[in-house]
């Protein structure tokens, strides 16, 4: 669908810190993408373009650098960038993003409008927080509460996420609009039957999948644990995607099980549906979510699932368990439990049920429901569903 004529003035501003391998920049690729095929006028604004997802953006789009030489920069540079080029709506995240928009759209007078997503909960991100992170996502959050009524509409990427946005803002009646990740494309396909150039399984092994960065909040080490028991009774082998803090101590605890024949990490993969296409499983073992992308992305490659029912996500795309089983967070000897069950085949799920469940994700739904925010408009059908903007 083609820009209407009230439409084709408008000049979007997306605004990221970077193009780390992360699933917010993943998906705002997704929806730039989906936007310049259809013709809109669209910027990508980052403080550098650097990151392993810089390949994906399309050659078309102009990318503006405002922090080149250092982070501190940002608001200065991204200050100017609006002065100088006059977006007329900027769509913003993550909340440090996203108060700097704000606070510089009061600043221009409203100028442009600003719409934000937030794409976790506040209020697992604030408890997870460890040191001076604690006090910066604390400050963020303080400030976003008190701007956020400045913009014409807050996104929430799960009914979860939105549920803890109202727990958490200043008059829990805020309005906030439930957009599911534009995570289906139309390269979706292509991507998951892309070869697999170096593969540590054997051919005639089975593979349970992890994708995400080796961190706290994505679990790991409890799936580690968990897999040292399924080794005992399967011949399945565990690949792990991505790379993170915890590299080192997941790596000494596979060698503390004995199990460095039997797991593998790969690192950082640029194309993970050509390995979750291939999965006999994937699972998902974080301690919370604001919609996970790879479930998604696993159903709609027909891989069977299992994941925690961590805040929040998980539940809501696989239908409280109905399309994958759900395991209570930190939880190893359930996980393992699950992983059996799936891998033996007591639980299973048609591969074409999970790919229309996927399908439901689509970044062409995804793009109309963020241009209805960006634009005013009201309404909205299926899981898209919008909400009355800021009084």
């Amino acid at each position: 669908m083609k820009p209407r004529d009230d439409e084709r003035s408008m000049r979007l501003a997306v605004v990221l810190p970077d193009l780390g391998g992360g699933g917010t920049e993943r998906m705002r690729i997704h929806l730039i993408e989906e936007w310049v095929r259809r013709g809109y006028r669209v910027e990508l604004v980052v403080g550098r373009f650097s990151g392993s997802l810089c390949s994906l953006v399309p050659e078309t789009v102009t990318v503006r650098e405002v922090a080149r030489r250092h982070p501190l920069h940002f608001p200065f540079g991204f200050a100017a960038y609006l002065w100088r080029h006059k977006p007329t709506h900027v769509l913003a995240a993550p909340t440090d993003i996203s108060v700097l928009a704000l606070a510089l759209s009061r600043i221009f007078g409203g100028r442009f409008t600003t719409v934000v997503s937030v794409h976790d909960h506040f209020s697992t991100e604030y408890q997870a927080a460890q040191g001076r992170r604690r006090f910066k996502v604390a400050l963020a959050q303080f400030l976003f509460k008190r701007l956020v009524q400045s913009a014409r509409a807050l996104i929430a990427v799960s009914e979860g996420v939105a549920d803890d946005l109202r727990g958490q803002l200043i008059g829990g009646g805020a309005a906030v609009t439930v957009v599911s990740n534009p995570t289906v494309t139309r390269k979706t396909l292509a991507l998951m039957d892309a070869p697999i150039l170096t593969s540590p399984v054997p051919a005639d092994r089975p593979y349970v999948l992890f994708a995400g960065r080796l961190v706290p909040q994505k679990g790991p080490e409890v799936l580690i644990e968990a897999f040292a028991a399924v080794a005992d009774r399967t011949s399945a082998h565990l690949v792990l995607l991505g790379e993170g803090e915890l590299r080192p101590f997941i790596e000494a605890e596979v060698r503390r099980h004995g199990l460095a024949e039997r797991i593998h990490l790969v690192g950082f993969q640029t194309n993970a549906l050509a390995w979750m296409r291939r999965a006999a499983l994937f699972v998902l073992s974080s301690r919370h979510e604001g919609l996970p992308n790879v479930v998604i992305e696993a159903l709609a490659c027909g891989t069977q699932v299992v994941s925690t029912d961590c805040p929040s996500g998980p539940a809501e795309i696989l239908e409280d368990g109905r399309l994958g089983q759900l395991v209570p967070v930190d939880d190893s000897a359930a996980l393992a439990d699950a992983m059996i069950r799936s891998l033996s085949g007591d639980f299973f799920v048609a591969p074409e049920e999970l790919r229309r469940r996927a399908a439901e994700f689509s970044a062409e739904r995804a793009a109309d429901a963020y241009l209805a925010c960006l634009l005013g408009a009201s309404g909205g059908s299926g899981d898209q569903r919008q909400a009355s903007q800021w009084p």
